[in-house]
């Protein structure tokens, strides 16, 4: 058992997806038809599987299989079974992060894995930047930054991939200073006509309200990746707003429910804060929300 889909083309030939997550596969039935873009299930490691991934796999009505992609180095096609063939290396930044701990993979599903990600650190910390990577080719060249609250500085410097590697990551240990400016600080990189930005905050959580210690309010998950769930919210009418680390309002909504989801998935990963006012009242509620 390996929770796979397996659709059908016009053609006799037919392309499997296998290795999805249980419970998220498409809830049509064998026999009926799936168009383009349409929804089959979350990419998962059921079955014989060592780590999350999708099994794709391409086979003629006589089950031969395809290499779907046509090159030179493909002896199975003339021609490319894509509708648009992309290149075979996309070499691309995922993601800049904070670790207090040395990052890296390990164990085997089902086992959960802690990634350690940390956007908080106190001054005198050591600190892992580490950067993220698909398809890095070799001599590839990456410039990272370090800036502290008000823009300054705190360090710089170069790294080229020394091979090609389909996945890596890399980290750098640094100390924040004693006397650190406390706020937002970032962590940027530049990959070739990438930006990307990193931001942690350095010094105390920022976490206040009207009536400190008396709010009710609950916040989940925090971190959040999709929908941030706010529960026991006060009661009556309120608005809600939702600002970036550089203080522009990303979200905003008047509510009077006590219970509401707030849709985040489109959000940048990062720190932001979460404003809640009563309506012609004085309590003001702010939450530091870390989104991933």
């Amino acid at each position: 058992q390996w929770n796979a889909v397996y659709v059908e083309h016009n053609d006799g030939s037919t392309a499997w997806y296998g290795h999805l997550k249980t419970g998220t596969l498409t809830s049509k039935n064998i026999g009926q038809t799936v168009l383009e873009g349409e929804y089959l299930g979350i990419v998962g490691s059921s079955g014989c599987s060592s780590n999350p991934h999708l099994h794709f796999e391409i086979r003629t009505g006589n089950s031969t299989v395809i290499e779907p992609y046509s090159g030179s180095c493909n002896n199975t096609t003339g021609v490319s079974w894509w509708k648009d063939q992309k290149p075979y290396w996309e070499p691309r930044l995922n993601l800049l992060m904070t670790h207090l701990s040395n990052p890296g993979f390990s164990g085997f599903c089902p086992s959960d894995e802690d990634p350690d990600f940390n956007y908080e650190v106190e001054p005198g910390t050591s600190v892992r930047f580490a950067a993220y990577y698909h398809d890095q080719t070799m001599g590839e060249a990456t410039d990272y930054r370090i800036r502290d609250p008000l823009g300054n500085l705190f360090g710089e410097w170069s790294h080229n991939s020394p091979t090609t590697y389909s996945r890596s990551w890399w980290y750098w240990i640094d100390v924040i200073p004693e006397n650190a400016v406390e706020g937002i600080w970032t962590f940027e990189a530049d990959f070739i006509e990438q930006s990307v930005v990193h931001e942690f905050l350095v010094g105390s959580e920022v976490s206040s309200a009207s009536d400190p210690g008396e709010s009710p309010l609950r916040i989940f998950p925090n971190p959040v990746e999709d929908e941030l769930g706010l529960l026991d919210l006060p009661k009556g009418e309120k608005m809600i707003r939702l600002f970036d680390a550089q203080g522009r309002t990303v979200l905003q909504q008047k509510r009077s429910d006590i219970m509401i989801d707030l849709p985040v998935s489109s959000l940048g990963s990062g720190i932001y804060f979460l404003e809640i006012q009563v309506v012609g009242g004085e309590k003001t509620i702010v939450e530091k929300i870390v989104k991933i």
